[in-house]
């Protein structure tokens, strides 16, 4: 049996870090994520069990098309916080509630005006759910900026309860209305709502008990508005797969999409928080240090995600016959889906903005952003689900190999 300090050692040597503390940050966002991904897989079997998949389709475009006017706020926000308080600066967090809140008013507006179109087509169900959406989307997303905060301060024990009492008061919501009175517009008041309150609870906790300070961070206002910007592109890609489907074949082909997607995105969500761990470190790090660990580490994590990938893809049939029965039509997107954890770890994207590279992370996200959404509208509109499927793995390779190469050349 091999010794567990022996094996400490071959992790140390083969990611050429101390893995001690990172080790003991893990171990709480791990577990938090594990929380977080238990009850997401709970609420996707009640949701697989207990409504239609029209129902379904129906209530993911809802999120999906309110996400997307999200892109029309200060998404950047978020980044900018932990960049800078992982250098001591807290007052970006301080402000950010307000800050957040105000720059949000072109996607509250946006957002009630697609509301209001829809009830006057007739459609109160997406009109309502919208407007709702509309509204209380980026009120959420100010107060989720908590999160940015304890994460700039390495305080990840805090982050891990944070979300774990998150995780569950929003599951519980859903459970309970899908138990109750299961329909499209009492399900999105159940997301929204419980989203307000846990959120609203968990950053007055952590204002109180953290005390965030005043010191202003001289950059951080460009940095915020350049991530912003950049995020349209981003953000906008990310959601337009489901509103491409629910336009051209209906909620039900959602529904299947977003089943298919379900569990290699669960996956991700632990593949990404190398980023979340790495973005402080990265920050404190000189840049030449920075930019050789974070190419090291991005060829390491590619080696660590093949047999992970290879695993999934032999065991999905038995994984979607045991939880999702009614969805096993899925399956073979599923598999193929799951190539994308290959090149999802964003490693050298997070040391590109620890270190402010402003100039090389527009034109990664430019490029690989508009490659992304030419590839789902044309391959989305010919080829349905599959279309979406090959271009999200399409446009993530591109995405990887331009930033791994934007990061090498940095001088």
């Amino acid at each position: 049996m091999i010794k567990f300090s022996s094996l400490t050692q071959k992790i140390n040597s083969f990611f050429q870090l101390d893995t001690k503390k990172i080790v003991g940050r893990a171990s709480y966002l791990l577990g938090s994520q594990a929380v977080s991904n238990l009850l997401s897989f709970v609420v996707a079997m009640a949701f697989a069990h207990f409504v239609s998949k029209d129902l379904y389709g129906t209530y993911r475009y809802i999120l999906g098309a309110v996400s997307f006017v999200g892109v029309f706020s200060l998404t950047g926000l978020s980044t900018a916080i932990i960049r800078s308080t992982a250098r001591g600066f807290d007052h970006l967090y301080s402000s950010s509630i307000k800050r957040s809140l105000l720059w949000s008013s072109p996607a509250i507006v946006i957002g009630i005006g697609i509301g209001v179109w829809y009830f006057l087509h007739g459609n109160t169900t997406l009109g309502f759910s919208i407007t709702l959406g509309g509204i209380l989307f980026p009120l959420v997303q100010a107060l989720l900026l908590y999160r940015s905060y304890l994460n700039g301060k390495e305080y990840f024990r805090a982050l891990m309860k944070s979300n774990i009492v998150y995780s569950v008061a929003t599951s519980c919501a859903l459970l309970a209305t899908l138990l109750w009175n299961p329909s499209v517009i009492t399900l999105v008041c159940a997301y929204y709502l419980s989203n307000i309150v846990i959120t609203l609870i968990l950053t007055i906790v952590v204002r109180k008990k953290c005390k965030p300070n005043d010191a202003v961070d001289p950059g951080a206002g460009k940095f915020e508005h350049h991530m912003s910007l950049m995020n349209i592109l981003d953000i906008g890609a990310t959601h337009l797969d489901k509103l491409i489907l629910f336009q051209i074949e209906g909620p039900v082909q959602v529904a299947r999409y977003v089943f298919a997607t379900i569990v290699p995105e669960q996956l991700r969500s632990v593949v990404k928080y190398a980023s979340t761990l790495s973005m402080p470190i990265f920050s404190s790090l000189p840049i030449d240090v920075a930019q050789s660990k974070g190419l090291f580490l991005a060829r390491r994590l590619f080696l660590v995600t093949v047999p992970m990938v290879a695993v999934y893809m032999f065991a999905a049939p038995l994984v979607y016959k045991i939880f999702f029965p009614s969805y096993l039509e899925v399956v073979s997107y599923s598999q193929v889906f799951a190539l994308i954890l290959l090149f999802d770890g964003g490693i050298t994207g997070t040391v590109l903005k620890a270190k402010n590279e402003v100039k090389k992370l527009y034109f990664v996200n430019i490029f690989s952003n508009s490659t992304k959404i030419l590839l789902l509208i044309v391959l989305g509109f010919t080829m349905g689900i599959w279309g979406i499927i090959i271009s999200r793995i399409v446009s993530r390779i591109i995405s990887f190999l331009i930033s791994y190469v934007s990061l090498k050349n940095i001088q």
